[in-house]
């Protein structure tokens, strides 16, 4: 990323089977937690993910929610196993968050 502070985290993977790349960055984390999505497209880079993360970070922030993150892979909406794929990759991440949350309203 060309300018502000560097991302919390970047995570860079290549699928062993299809050899696509995948990327997952946290811009900012508030209380443990970060929101985002996934960018799904042919020709993803970690650069334009990065980007996307800290655009979370700004949307999330003026709507009071918290940090920002994304996830992106390169594939396509019509990549056959896409489900899978995407069950595989994002599930983890997801039950992560679900189980912080969980955590953070139990404690308050």
């Amino acid at each position: 990323m060309t300018s502000g502070p560097e991302p919390r985290l970047r995570v860079i993977w290549t699928d062993p089977v299809t050899g696509r790349k995948g990327y997952a960055v946290i811009d900012r984390m508030v209380n443990g937690l970060a929101g985002g999505g996934t960018r799904m497209r042919p020709g993803v880079s970690l650069d334009e993910v990065e980007r996307l993360a800290r655009t979370m970070s700004y949307k999330n922030g003026a709507f009071n929610l918290p940090g920002g993150g994304k996830v992106g892979w390169t594939s396509t909406p019509t990549t056959p196993k896409r489900a899978a794929c995407f069950r595989v990759t994002c599930a983890p991440c997801a039950r992560s968050t679900a189980a912080a949350g969980a955590r953070r309203r139990t404690s308050a």
